[in-house]
Formats: C-alpha cells, sequence, structure tokens
C-alpha cells in the first residue's frame, strides 16, 4: 500500500479517471446533478489524497531526509551531528568522518539522484541507498596548503533501522574521484 503515499501522482491519475468517467456520464445523460456530485467527489478524494500523503512520512522519505541532514552536519563541520546519524558499532564510517573533516571543511554538500531499495524481510530491517554525492570546499591546510577542490563521488551505503530511526552502517561503497586526489577548482 506504500504506492497511495509515495508519490502524489497516484492519487492526481485516480482524479483524471473520475473526471473522464464523469464527463461520460455527463454526456451519455445531460444530468448536471450526477456531474457536480462525481466533480465533488473526485476533488474530495484528491484533496484526501495529497493529505495523506503530506502526512505520511515513509522510510524512503525518513532515509532521503536523514542523507540530507548529513550533508548539512559536514556543510556545518559539526563531527557530532554526523555521528548521531552512525550506528553504533559504525567504527570505522565514525573514524573516516572525523579524519575527513579533520583535513577539509566543505562549502557544498549535495545528495543527488538519490535511489533506495528498501528490505523489512530482514532483521534489523534495511535499505541500500545509492546516490551520487557531490562535494565542493577547500582542505584546512597541513602540508599542502590550503587548496580548494570539489569532487562527485557515487556513494552505495547500506543502512539499518533500530528504534524507529535509520542508522548509517560500515557497509558502504564509493567510486573515488579521478587519481584519488581532489581535483583542483578553477
Amino acid at each position: 500500500m506504500e504506492i497511495f503515499v509515495e508519490s502524489p501522482w497516484v492519487w492526481i491519475a485516480i482524479t483524471i479517471f473520475m473526471l473522464l468517467v464523469s464527463y461520460a456520464f455527463y454526456v451519455n445523460d445531460r444530468n448536471i446533478k450526477r456531474l457536480m456530485i462525481m466533480l465533488l467527489t473526485a476533488a474530495i478524494i484528491l484533496g484526501g489524497g495529497l493529505l495523506l500523503d503530506y502526512c505520511v512520512e515513509t522510510d524512503r522519505e525518513k532515509i532521503s531526509v536523514l542523507l540530507n541532514q548529513i550533508a548539512q552536519a559536514l556543510l556545518d563541520d559539526d563531527l557530532e551531528a554526523v555521528e548521531q546519524h552512525l550506528a553504533p558499532d559504525a567504527e570505522y564510517t565514525r573514524n573516516l568522518a572525523a579524519a575527513g573533516m579533520a583535513i577539509a571543511a566543505l562549502t557544498v554538500a549535495k545528495v543527488n539522484d538519490l535511489q533506495i531499495d528498501y528490505n523489512d524481510a530482514t532483521s534489523p530491517p534495511t535499505a541500500v541507498a545509492t546516490f551520487a554525492g557531490s562535494f565542493r570546499g577547500e582542505t584546512k591546510g597541513g602540508f599542502y596548503g590550503k587548496m580548494p577542490f570539489a569532487q562527485i563521488m557515487k556513494f552505495e551505503v547500506l543502512l539499518e533501522k533500530n528504534e524507529g530511526r535509520w542508522y548509517v552502517t560500515d557497509e558502504f561503497t564509493y567510486d573515488p574521484p579521478v587519481n584519488g586526489l581532489p581535483r583542483r577548482t578553477p
């Protein structure tokens, strides 16, 4: 039944179908009262469906919000906020985030082309999020000094649901940028 809360287009399609049926009835018998009742019914169904879509937050929407919150925490250079979204046993990911945030400050961090495969047959429920992460920023100094960079990387991240919340695990893959080094921006 998730199809009814994943996208408003289902409700729009149902409404268009109802409008076509009501027009067909009107053409056949020219009964304006029946037409008005069917139009009102279509409007109520559309409004109720859109309200349902707005009020129900699906797991896919929760995962999308989680990844965008992580991106915002990276922009804010807030390691604690990033760690809140990591699974308790995700020590490798925690260390990788701390190391990355120690050497670079981001000005842009975006999640693009997000696709989520949800699996509630596992215990705990899991999901695989595949997306392109785009980053722009500057290294914080050190051996090479401050150096601006821009990267686009393809990620595949396994998430798990514990106590109603989604967490990023240690199981992820990503395609490194060209040469594995930050690319200079013009």
